[in-house]
């Protein structure tokens, strides 16, 4: 699929078209592109639930230290069994709303703000990942960096679809 066609089909902004125009085709893109937001938003458009899930767990795990409350914990975990096949549907849509309620538990002050945010991200890992992009989770990493080299080492993505 061309540059062109991928982001017109996945309704990409003028910019990260701009951006990405100058690459041979999303293959290229996604090997070369120094863009990790641009990298990370092409993936999450064609990406399946598992690997949704797959990605946001990982990435809910490099501040694993951040969640506090074992439901949010939980919810990762389940996540991940569910990627394995270990796991229904519904059991991960359990564990993710355990997780939004641990969101609201917790107390409302800038020294648990971040538990906060982590405990949110793995909410957002076991449950709206199920629906929605995973446009949330990826912001609880500092560098996008890591993130794209995730993405390259464990995913082979099909971009004509």
């Amino acid at each position: 699929m061309t540059i062109k066609d991928f982001c017109e089909k996945h309704k990409a902004c003028k910019e990260g078209y701009e951006r990405a125009k100058h690459f041979k085709n999303m293959d290229d893109f996604f090997a070369n592109s120094a863009d990790h937001d641009d990298v990370i938003w092409a993936c999450t458009r064609i990406m399946t639930k598992k690997e949704r899930v797959q990605f946001s767990c990982w990435c809910v795990r490099q501040v694993w230290d951040l969640l506090t409350d074992e439901r949010s914990r939980n919810a990762i975990i389940v996540g991940e069994r569910y990627v394995q096949g270990l796991a229904t549907d519904k059991e991960l849509y359990v564990a993710a709303d355990c997780a939004y309620v641990a969101i609201y538990d917790a107390p409302h002050d800038a020294a648990v703000g971040a538990a906060a945010d982590a405990a949110y991200d793995a909410y957002e890992a076991a449950y709206a990942v199920s629906h929605y992009t995973a446009d949330n989770v990826w912001t609880c990493i500092d560098t996008k960096t890591n993130q794209v080299e995730y993405l390259r080492n464990n995913f082979v993505f099909n971009w004509e679809g």
